[in-house]
């Protein structure tokens, strides 16, 4: 299975919360991995971008999505419409 990560409003895949994970799944031979949802810039950034990020990283697969804050939310976005993201 894929690990994803999605980070917070205002944060990046360069968060100590985003490292910290990422040490944790490699500790454990797991591969997590980081997606960046600030696409552009900043203050264009939208709930719907964000989704097609992650959409396209996920197709076809099955995945589990850890969310942080506005990365939760688009977690749950994701699992409601898509049935390849497991718990």
């Amino acid at each position: 299975m894929k690990y994803i990560y999605l980070h917070g409003f205002a944060s990046s895949i360069n968060s100590v919360k985003a490292k910290f994970f990422k040490d944790k799944f490699t500790k454990h031979g797991s591969e997590l991995v980081l997606i960046d949802l600030n696409t552009d810039d900043f203050t264009n950034v939208t709930v719907n971008k964000m989704i097609k990020i992650v959409a396209e990283e996920i197709n076809k697969q099955d995945v589990c999505i850890i969310g942080s804050s506005l990365g939760g939310l688009i977690s749950l976005i994701l699992a409601e419409e898509n049935y390849n993201v497991k718990n």
